[in-house]
Formats: structure tokens, sequence, C-alpha cells
């Protein structure tokens, strides 16, 4: 996996996480 990927998997389990729990 290239960081790149990584860093958007990232980002996008935290903006999951904070529209589910806002």
């Amino acid at each position: 996996a290239s960081p790149d990927l990584a860093a958007i998997n990232f980002t996008g389990s935290v903006a999951t996480f904070n529209t589910l729990w806002k």
C-alpha cells in the first residue's frame, strides 16, 4: 500500500468517525 492510500484511508476513517459521533 502506498503512503498516499494509507493517508486517505486514515483520513476517511476519521471523517467517518466524526460523522457518526457528532
